[in-house]
């Protein structure tokens, strides 16, 4: 459940995304990914080997695909 959570894999998302394309140097990219990161919530479903991916925002569309894209890459 980390991985999911971690640097590399919410960084790795935020690029399949395009929101990295206007980073201009590592600060700006830690603060993206770092936001993001806050909005994630990775949880064990019961005792099965499924994860549940939350993520939230104001915006639906970008939560829905913020939580597809690191199942995807993580």
């Amino acid at each position: 459940m980390s991985v999911i959570e971690s640097f590399p894999a919410v960084r790795r998302a935020a690029e399949v995304m395009g929101l990295l394309d206007e980073a201009a140097s590592v600060a700006d990219t830690t603060v993206i990914v770092m936001a993001l990161q806050s909005r994630i919530d990775v949880d064990q479903e019961g005792y099965a080997n499924i994860l549940v991916i939350e993520a939230t925002d104001t915006n639906p569309v970008m939560a829905r695909n913020l939580a597809n894209v690191l199942a995807q890459v993580a």
